[in-house]
């Protein structure tokens, strides 16, 4: 999934998790954790930073991936949720662990559509997914615009994943204009 299919899909999370709760939230925490899913949701592919850096190179090749790293583990994610929600001080700080870990979790689902996420890592280094990601046959390089414009391009006609970006994009965004 591209970043504004990952926000839309944390700030969804959060908006769930929020109306799921048993927690009376403030109108300002509301607003907090809607920002942070919003963050979370999109946070795993921090790892884009030091996939590039590792290069020296804005250029991604057809088999390359930036999802090797830990922080496309979802392991990672719950045990870091789960240890804030279990230690915290208060319910706030409790609900915030817990989507720590929820919203990252909404953005591997996205992912297992088509790229692929290792599920049971550290145990396997294999990645799930229910397709194929339709730019794995691109073999040239291109740098990080042309990626973007070209899995656009690519996703308008073969993939699974842009359909459901556009819904969870204009959901996000009609909930959040409903909202506010």
């Amino acid at each position: 999934m591209l970043p504004p299919g990952h926000i839309a899909a944390g700030y969804l999370t959060a908006y769930g998790f929020i109306h799921l709760s048993n927690s009376p939230f403030t109108p300002h925490e509301t607003n907090i954790l809607l920002l942070a899913g919003a963050i979370l949701g999109a946070l795993p592919d921090i790892d884009i930073i030091p996939f590039f850096k590792g290069r020296a190179t804005l250029y991604f090749t057809g088999s390359d991936t930036h999802r090797r790293y830990i922080t496309h583990a979802p392991v990672l994610w719950l045990i870091l949720g789960l240890t804030i929600a279990l230690e915290a001080p208060n319910p706030f700080i409790r609900d915030i662990g817990l989507l720590i870990w929820l919203a990252p979790w909404g953005h591997f689902v996205g992912d297992s559509i088509e790229y692929g996420v290792r599920w049971l890592w550290p145990f396997s280094k294999r990645y799930f997914s229910l397709g194929s990601y339709p730019n794995r046959d691109l073999k040239s390089e291109k740098n990080l615009v042309q990626h973007y414009w070209g899995i656009i391009k690519i996703y308008s006609r073969k993939s699974l994943t842009f359909p459901l970006e556009v819904v969870l994009v204009l959901t996000a965004l009609a909930v959040l204009i409903n909202n506010h």
